[in-house]
Order: structure tokens, then sequence, then C-alpha cells
């Protein structure tokens, strides 16, 4: 695929994001939706969720991704999003228990199982490719639980989960780009880290 618009997503994602956070943030205050920053030394409010905003960012390019090309892993990472950004909501609003999180979490692997949006092999290094069809599909259910649960553990301080996200992103951009010369694969990490 070769639109302008494709090259340009990861430029909109990061306005999308930064206008909604402008939005946002004066509309939680005013609904008092805030939270004590115990990381600073005056102890100061917040606002709280955070999410849309990021969930914005990135629904939107994979949308017109799959619009401009109807391959369905597009469809399948929106999805994905969708459903882990919906749960994370409503653990932001109204505490849910470490489990039911965990459990709620393994709906966000259907969309890739159901769109069969990978490959049953994976290449060892000294023993070549091998062929997973049975044990993959589980590690698919189990990754986005795993991930999400993972991504929360980082998220101590300010600012740690999106400087891991665009340090994550940001190499797996230059691998998939530069070392595999795929730069339409590379759209994906991009906008994340633009929305980081």
């Amino acid at each position: 695929m070769h639109s302008p618009i494709y090259f340009l997503l990861p430029i909109i994602s990061f306005m999308i994001t930064f206008l909604t956070i402008i939005f946002l943030i004066p509309f939680l205050v005013k609904r008092n939706m805030v939270v004590v920053d115990f990381h600073k030394k005056d102890h100061r409010m917040v606002p709280k969720p955070a999410g849309p905003a990021i969930f914005l960012g990135l629904a939107f390019p994979m949308i017109i991704l799959y619009l401009l090309t109807s391959e369905v892993k597009f469809l399948a990472i929106f999805l994905t999003t969708l459903i882990v950004f919906v749960i994370g909501l409503v653990d932001d609003l109204k505490v849910l228990s470490g489990s039911l999180k965990m459990i709620l979490t393994v709906l966000g692997s259907f969309p890739l199982l159901v769109f069969r949006v990978y490959t049953p092999s994976i290449i060892f290094p000294f023993f070549g490719p091998t062929r997973l069809t049975i044990v993959y599909p589980i590690i698919v259910l189990l990754t986005i639980p795993v991930v999400s649960n993972a991504i929360n553990m980082i998220d101590v301080y300010n600012g740690t989960l999106g400087g891991a996200c665009m340090i994550l992103s940001l190499s797996q951009f230059i691998i998939i780009a530069f070392i595999f010369g795929s730069l339409d694969r590379a759209v994906f990490p991009l906008t994340l880290f633009m929305t980081s």
C-alpha cells in the first residue's frame, strides 16, 4: 500500500492523542475524576483515566488501515485494543479484582484467534523452524492477559509506562523497517510510539 495517508497515520495518531488529552483533562477535573499523585512532593491531584486518549490514538489508524487494505489483521488489532480498553476503563471506574481482570483480558485474545492473525511456526536458534499448530493458539490466548498484567506491573511511577512503550515500540519499528525492510508492517509500532 502506498497511500499518503498510510505514512501520515503515526502523525495523525499523535495529534488525536494530544488533542484528546487536552479535552480530557478539564473534562475529568470538572467531574472530580482525579487521584492523588504520590510521586510529587506536593501530592497534587491528577485526572484519571488517560486511557481514552491512547485508545483513540491507536484505534483510528487501525480502522483506516483496515479500510485501505481490507487486511483482517488491522481489524483484529483494533478489536483486541477495544476489548482491553473497555476492561481497563471499567477497572479504572470500578476496581476489578486481579483474577477477574486476568480472566476478562483473555477475551482480548479472541479476535487474534478468530481471524487467525498468527503464524503457528517459530524459528528457534540452532534448531530451525518448528510448527506449533496445537500449542500456538494457546500461547496466543495467554498473550494478551500476560502482557496486560505485565504493563500494569511496570506502571509504578509517572512516565514509566509511556517511556517503556516508547523504547519498545521504537526498537520494534527499527527492526521491522530497517533490518527486515518492511515499512508496511512497521506502521503499527511507529503509531504506538507516537501515542506513548
